[in-house]
This record gives structure tokens, sequence and C-alpha cells, in this order.
């Protein structure tokens, strides 16, 4: 929900972290795992792939 806020601050739309199978789970824990050890790179890889995908469905749907 946080990220939500910050992203419609940045005048940017909300994403969806998805995590619909046991390996995306596994991916999104392991990434956030890793942000809490200082490293952000997996976590920003996330967020980027949502951000993509959710413009590419505001744009589709325009």
């Amino acid at each position: 929900m946080l990220n939500s806020l910050i992203l419609l601050q940045l005048n940017l739309p909300p994403i969806e972290l998805r995590a619909e199978t046991g390996e995306d789970r596994k991916k999104y824990l392991r990434s956030m795992q890793k942000a809490d050890e200082g490293n952000y790179s997996s976590l920003e890889a996330l967020i980027n792939i949502a951000l993509l995908e959710s413009l590419e469905k505001i744009k589709n749907d325009s």
C-alpha cells in the first residue's frame, strides 16, 4: 500500500506486485530479504516489471 502512495505522489500509476505461483512468492520473499540486507536490486527489478505492466495496461485501456 505504501508503494502505491509513493507512486501516486510521483504521478505514476499504482502497481500490483503479483506472486501468483509458489516460485513467484519465493522470488518476492528473496527480494525482500535481500532488501533487508541492503541489496535492493532484486526488489527494484520486481517493482520495475510491475510498473511497466501497469503502464502497459493503462496504455491498452485508453
